[in-house]
């Protein structure tokens, strides 16, 4: 119970952290140029970006965790397809080298004096300020959780202590409903909760026992996803491989002693269903970080206020926000903190120099819709909810190349080129082609290679950006207009693509 408890109390930021180097519990120094809080994936990107720009002695991170998980994984972990232990890795080994690890939770922070408290006390001041911070997981809101994971039947991809619940639920699975969730407020990657729907739907067709289940996904939304051309999609999977899906439906209580999940009708105030589970995936009520909430850097909801274009706080200059714990009209998810990252590093180097900002961030953000245990629907999108594609094919389809570049590519750009921007070489062109793959694993093995490769040969001295393909901005194609259009019917096994990348602090995009 005691570790069930802690969910309450969940790391808050996009992925539980980790890293390296110098770290104290009490720092000595207590002033820093550059203070970064939250030690997930826009803190640590950010920190290792700061140490390039301002040097490693001047920029320091506030984060409690020993351990740092590449959370999107999460999703195969919970479908068995990934283990836990290959999503995480030690803060030390992630912290960029010298910079300082403030190993502690931050309690408090005041902007009108440029102080941060933490919670063993300590008051740290600073120059500039980068509130990376996350949002927390709340299954408390849910009647009869957490509690109720202590039974054998529930579990959540959304929480280290509870992903490898699904996967044994899912294995232990014998006949009746497969539920999947989603809750009445905004989340982290709000395509997760339907992908694990798929993918125990598939698990149970392996199995053979997908005739005696029926899967269900109640989801508060209005809708299966928020774009249309992805949307329409996902409505013919659900159709095809007869899956139910319920909108506007919140979870708000489950009675794990009885199997039963009760559901709101958010249509019908006050009007409720009750549904039996063999199986229950809960995606949790979310929201945003209590000690960002509580201070003056938040909007009415909660959220860190910063600008949509530039990132920066809307009313004090030197703060600056990235990723989940902001209020940023577009999705919150991973690709879109890689490609705020730059833009981000863009604006304080602006600030630094008493200069306008002159990037601006359009809501680039990514889904990648796993619909199968090798084949993906990759959604990319802007603010105004318009594609915003990588790849000159139809990414509505599914594709087994987009699988690879879920499962094994993206990871290794994640540790190795997002995380590692203090240490990521430098080329000024990189032409990455791949002409006639087969079979499209190829092509992941291929790009894996070529970066391995690239990261082994070129001088330390040198700088490149490796990260693909999370940015579009950074790759071109042939009649990119028409790229959608003349490439439909191009396969997988015979994609041909031409990647250029300008490894300038514009379009570095990772």
């Amino acid at each position: 119970m005691a570790t069930l408890c802690r969910l309450r109390q969940c790391h808050p930021t996009g992925v539980v952290i980790a890293h390296l180097h110098t770290s104290s519990r009490v720092s000595a120094k207590q002033h820093y140029k550059m203070l970064v809080l939250g030690g997930g994936t826009g803190g640590i990107a950010m920190s290792a970006r700061m140490k390039r720009m301002v040097g490693a002695d001047n920029v320091a991170v506030v984060e409690p965790a020993e351990m740092h998980y590449y959370q999107p994984i999460w999703t195969l972990v919970g479908a068995g397809a990934k283990t836990v232990a290959s999503s995480g890795r030690s803060t030390a080994s992630v912290v960029p080298s010298g910079v300082k690890w403030v190993k502690s939770k931050v309690q408090e922070i005041n902007p009108e004096t440029n102080t941060v408290r933490t919670e063993d006390g300590n008051e740290i001041s600073y120059e500039y300020l980068i509130v990376a911070l996350g949002l927390q997981l709340h299954y408390e809101k849910i009647k009869g959780l957490p509690e109720g994971f202590e039974h054998p039947k529930i579990g959540s991809n959304y929480s280290l202590q509870t992903v490898e619940k699904t996967w044994k639920a899912l294995q232990d699975f014998k006949e009746g409903n497969a539920i999947f969730t989603f809750p009445n407020t905004p989340v982290k990657c709000a395509g997760a909760p339907q992908k694990i729907m798929y993918l125990s739907d598939a698990y149970l067709r392996k199995t053979g026992k997908r005739e005696k289940a029926k899967v269900i996904y109640n989801t508060s939304l209005p809708v299966l996803f928020g774009i249309k051309k992805y949307a329409e999609t996902l409505w013919d999977i659900v159709k095809t491989r007869d899956l139910q899906v319920n909108l506007r439906h919140n979870l708000i209580e489950v009675r794990a002693d009885k199997q039963e999940a009760v559901f709101e009708n958010l249509d019908k105030p006050g009007e409720t269903t009750v549904f039996e589970y063999e199986m229950l995936h809960v995606t949790p009520p979310m929201g945003p970080h209590s000690v960002v909430k509580s201070s003056p850097l938040a909007d009415e909801a909660g959220w860190l206020d910063v600008n949509k274009d530039t990132l920066q706080h809307n009313k004090y200059p030197n703060v600056f926000g990235i990723g989940d714990c902001t209020n940023l009209p577009t999705a919150k998810t991973g690709a879109a903190v890689a490609a705020q990252s730059a833009i981000l590093n863009r604006t304080i180097k602006k600030v630094m120099k008493k200069e306008m900002p002159d990037k601006k961030y359009d809501g680039y953000t990514s889904c990648p819709l796993v619909t199968s245990y090798n084949t993906v629907v990759l959604a990319e999108f802007d603010y105004n909810g318009q594609p915003l594609e990588t790849f000159p094919i139809n990414q509505a389809k599914e594709r087994r190349l987009m699988y690879f570049m879920k499962a094994d590519v993206m990871p290794h750009l994640y540790w190795h080129g997002l995380l590692r921007y203090d240490n990521v070489l430098k080329l000024k062109l990189l032409n990455f082609s791949c002409t006639n793959i087969y079979p499209p694993s190829l092509f992941a093995q291929g790009l894996l290679g070529r970066t391995r490769t690239i990261q082994e040969t070129v001088s330390s001295g040198d700088e490149i950006s490796t990260l693909l393909p999370v940015c579009p901005s950074k790759v071109s194609f042939p009649n990119k207009s028409n790229r959608t259009s003349s490439h439909e019917s191009v396969p997988d096994s015979a994609i041909i693509c031409n990647f250029l990348i300008t490894a300038t602090d514009e379009v570095t995009g990772l």
